[in-house]
């Protein structure tokens, strides 16, 4: 009697494990999940550029769903040792780790699914172009940009053969608006471009700024104005004076607007008639004021007709 109830306790313990796997394998089941895991590289040499790596490997997880679906790509770590490598091709076995301070359930196993990973290097490339200054903004309206200084005047471009090629011109984006009676004056970025003017990727410059210093100025203006023969003196008293022929009439001049804005004419150096009793041609100066220039020669011909009174 004894030992028959022994054996029906027994067997009453081995149904109920069963029905407890078989509940919890029903509500938890078996799960297979592929994490994609960032790819990091470590050691490389200065003078040594990537030219193509993959991005991420792939990690497998098996187990109990509710302990694989905990697991995130946060969990590994994924690197390649790049120390001591040549320009070339490579196939690089890739180190997983946990990541510091992860702890994985007991009941998943973990596989490494990319275990190579092929990377090509490239050899660094370097060249020295002059910065040139881009105003990104107008002057405002009867002004220019002066004649900017940048500092530094160059600056060194790295990166692949094919890409420091590419590079037409390093550029100064200068992206402060300008204001009159302000100076530019600040420190902008530095952009390596084309010949479209489109920025060349993969390459930086060193410095990655310029100190860009530019005065905004009023631009010269133009205007037409009379040239005035300026006379000293009488004729005769016999005679008198019967025209002034000046040639040429008048004149283009430039200058400063708030100059040209009080200039009405342009006198002529000083023509003596006195005592006079004909006609007097004379090739003259004029006199411009300061800041104020004509394009050609500044002598013109006065004619001052003289003629005896009636």
């Amino acid at each position: 009697m004894f030992r028959s109830n022994t054996f029906y306790k027994l067997a009453s313990v081995v149904i109920a494990i069963a029905l407890t796997i078989f509940v919890y394998g029903e509500r938890n089941p078996p799960n297979t999940r592929t994490l994609t895991v960032p790819l990091q590289s470590v050691k490389k040499a200065e003078s040594i550029l990537i030219r193509s790596i993959p991005s991420s490997v792939r990690v497998e997880v098996q187990g109990p769903k509710d302990s694989v679906m905990r697991i995130t790509p946060a969990a590994f770590q994924a690197r390649v040792s790049l120390e001591g490598l040549d320009a070339g091709p490579h196939k690089l076995p890739v180190i997983l780790d946990r990541a510091p301070g992860v702890v994985l359930p007991l009941d998943v196993d973990v596989r490494q699914l990319d275990q190579i990973v092929s990377v090509d290097l490239q050899e660094e490339a370097t060249q020295t172009q002059s910065v040139e200054p881009v105003f990104l903004y107008p002057a405002p309206a009867g002004f220019s940009y002066g004649l900017p200084t940048v500092q530094p005047s160059t600056a060194r471009i790295i990166g692949s053969a094919n890409a420091v090629a590419r590079v037409a011109q390093l550029q100064a984006r200068v992206d402060t608006p300008p204001r009159i009676g302000a100076d530019v004056n600040g420190r902008y970025p530095i952009r390596a471009v084309d010949s479209q003017g489109v920025e060349v990727p993969d390459v930086v410059t060193k410095p990655t700024q310029a100190l860009v210093k530019v005065a905004i100025q009023g631009m010269p203006a133009q205007k037409e104005i009379l040239v005035s023969a300026s006379i000293t003196g009488s004729p005769a008293p016999t005679c008198h004076i019967t025209g002034i022929d000046v040639v040429p009439q008048s004149v283009l001049v430039t200058g400063r607007p708030e100059v040209l804005s009080k200039l009405n004419y342009v006198p002529t150096q000083e023509i003596d008639i006195r005592d006079a009793s004909s006609s007097i041609v004379r090739s003259v100066q004029m006199l411009l004021p300061e800041g104020v220039t004509t394009m050609g020669s500044r002598r013109v011909r006065v004619d001052i007709r003289i003629a005896a009174k009636p």
